[in-house]
């Protein structure tokens, strides 16, 4: 997939991802702490689905995967999830979630005896994929960028209940005594502590939503 897209001088590379048997909306970057907050689940930008199920779930199960199911891993829910139609003994729905854990829109709708025969990721926040071809790329735009931004910064300050959970969990309150690493060269005075030059970042961000 990366051989798809122009040379860079650093590497691009995809955040998070899709399983081999579903398609739809990637983001491709070569900003690693615009990656990171992407795929945080403290972020929670919200991933829609269009997703096609055996059987006809009923309003009742669908309930259940708003309310909540509990995995190895913690607690997952749907922010939201609608029957957009059906089709002989199948049922096409839109689902959205705050987080991605590994498949996990296939393993919600096991526990609710309903498999997922085709998912297709529609959009990961304000990026939509829209009439972007199979293969085909575009970068993001401005715009999108900005409220990109903005989700980010607003839900860094209001993170939600299950990923603050999550982060008491694996917390690790750090010693009181700082350690700081110092370099060193050698001179005809001995050794002498290298000065830090700041070093300039030519590379300019990029970001692209690939299908």
């Amino acid at each position: 997939m990366i051989d798809l897209f122009p040379r860079e001088k650093v590497r691009l590379f995809p955040v998070g991802r899709l399983d081999e048997e579903s398609e739809g909306l990637l983001i491709v970057t070569n900003d690693g702490d615009l990656a990171h907050q992407l795929a945080h689940p403290r972020y929670r930008i919200y991933r829609t689905y269009r997703i096609q199920v055996a059987g006809h779930p009923t309003s009742e199960q669908l309930q259940k995967l708003r309310d909540g199911i509990f995995f190895k891993e913690g607690k997952f829910r749907v922010i939201s999830v609608r029957v957009a139609g059906k089709k002989g003994k199948s049922t096409f729905l839109e689902v959205v979630l705050g987080e991605g854990h590994n498949r996990e829109v296939r393993r919600l709708f096991a526990r609710i005896g309903h498999k997922v025969m085709s998912l297709e990721r529609l959009a990961f926040g304000p990026l939509k994929i829209a009439k972007l071809k199979r293969g085909a790329y575009r970068e993001i735009t401005k715009d999108e960028m900005t409220q990109l931004r903005e989700i980010l910064t607003r839900n860094r300050s209001t993170p939600s209940k299950e990923a603050g959970d999550r982060e008491k969990k694996h917390y690790r309150p750090s010693s009181d005594k700082k350690t700081v690493k110092k370099s060193f060269t050698r001179s005809s005075r001995g050794l002498q502590e290298k000065k830090r030059t700041p070093v300039s970042n030519k590379r300019k961000p990029k970001t692209y939503v690939f299908k």
